[in-house]
């Protein structure tokens, strides 16, 4: 992990009331807008929480999609235990959303999508319909009755992270459906001190 600059820092650390949903959905509120082209610097700091150094770091997030790469740090920003050598490995080009989706399923962290009602702010959300074609949502609030809630998370043009400004059917996502849900308790373990997990 590179030295995480201030505002990451305090991103870092969660606050005393925070559930662990709570405190990545306020990580990636306070991501929203920022890409390649507006606030890249600080794109590429939120990478320093999962790569060796800030020049691997900027590279990272510089690849075109970004939706599981930038979940990956997201959730090593939050915290996760030493032992989570699938998201503290240096990351490779295509490889996010399969060290995702491996780790979720080490720590037994996976519901199926069928079970779209128990989600809740700061869960992770996978869709995919056939092929190469997965992508990575965050749950920001409760599910109503009919599958809506407010959603956001990276893969966008310019590799920007955005947060929807309406509750939407988060059920599917441009035609893939949801597959997966992963539990934000178990996928983040090593928050509450704001510990360096290395």
């Amino acid at each position: 992990m590179s030295e995480l600059p201030d505002d990451m820092q305090t991103l870092h650390v969660r606050l005393p009331s925070e559930t662990a949903g709570e405190h990545i959905t306020r990580i990636v509120r306070a991501l929203d807008g920022v890409s390649l082209k507006h606030h890249a610097d600080t794109l590429a700091e939120l990478f320093y929480a999962s790569e060796p150094s800030e020049s691997r770091a900027q590279l990272v997030s510089t690849w075109k999609t970004n939706c599981a790469s930038s979940a990956r740090a997201i959730y090593v920003l939050a915290g996760v235990g030493p032992d989570a050598l699938e998201l503290l490995s240096p990351l490779q080009v295509g490889a996010a959303v399969n060290v995702v989706r491996d780790y979720a399923k080490r720590v037994k962290a996976v519901a199926a999508g069928s079970q779209w009602h128990m989600l809740r702010p700061g869960c992770g959300m996978m869709y995919w319909s056939t092929g190469n074609d997965a992508h990575f949502e965050w749950c920001l609030s409760e599910v109503d009755g009919t599958g809506r809630a407010l959603h956001g998370g990276g893969g966008r043009i310019d590799n920007a992270i955005t947060c929807s400004k309406a509750a939407e059917d988060v059920r599917m996502s441009w035609g893939r459906p949801l597959r997966e849900i992963y539990i934000p308790e178990l996928m983040v373990t090593n928050e509450a001190t704001g510990d360096n997990p290395y």
